[in-house]
């Protein structure tokens, strides 16, 4: 990937953006009256509204999507006033090269939006990262490790489950047979896991299974 790549949302704004800004100064310093006559003597319904709308498009919608502040709908509406301005420019019988240039380069903004050089970029929050949640502290949220069951060890008349932080789980995966040798562990007393570890425990296995011995048996009761 082209080390411009990220980028190439901020371009399309500066261009598109820039471009609908100097037409909208224009009309702004016209005035709404006269860009409205423009407008019914072309045919196009409600000229004085139109005049309004395209007005606050090409200036204030401009200038949000070149500092990348809400720029897919103001990309939407530049879309579909250039959508209608090629509309008027066929039937009058002109071309429409910068139209459908600038309707090209709004629709690439909807696709794009803001990009990482905006505005826009510094309220957003970021992802959370996977198999975290996050806490409210004193300086604002921050990302903490959530925990997860990884045993569950015998108590007089119930089984409770023990939790460790997230970051311990990768070294606690099990293979399939320690782990089923693991899943009876809450029934039984630590005699009977003894008997078990003593003659099923496999020497390919005799670290994990330690380890769960380890762990679980000063839980379990005698």
């Amino acid at each position: 990937m082209n080390a411009l790549t990220p980028y190439a949302a901020f371009f399309m704004r500066l261009a598109v953006g820039g471009v609908f800004l100097i037409h909208g100064l224009s009309k702004f310093h016209r005035g709404i009256p006269a860009v409205a006559t423009f407008f019914g003597s072309v045919g196009i319904p409600f000229p004085t509204v139109g005049a309004f709308v395209v007005i606050v498009v090409e200036t204030i919608g401009a200038a949000c999507v070149m500092l990348g502040v809400f720029t897919r709908p103001w990309a939407l509406c530049m879309m579909f006033e250039m959508a209608v301005a090629m509309l008027v420019q066929l039937h009058g019988g002109h071309n429409i090269e910068l139209e459908g240039l600038l309707f090209a380069g709004a629709l690439t903004l909807v696709a794009l939006g803001d990009g990482p050089l905006s505005i826009a970029i510094r309220f957003k929050r970021p992802p959370a990262e996977a198999g975290k949640g996050t806490r409210e502290t004193k300086n604002g949220k921050r990302a903490v490790p959530v925990t997860f069951p990884v045993a569950c060890v015998s108590l007089p008349g119930q089984c409770s489950i023990r939790s460790s932080p997230a970051s311990a789980l990768p070294r606690m995966k099990l293979s399939a047979s320690v782990a089923g040798m693991a899943i009876p562990v809450c029934l039984r007393p630590r005699s009977a896991l003894a008997a078990m570890y003593a003659s099923t425990e496999p020497s390919a296995h005799s670290a994990a299974s330690s380890f769960i011995w380890r762990t679980i048996s000063s839980h379990v009761p005698t």
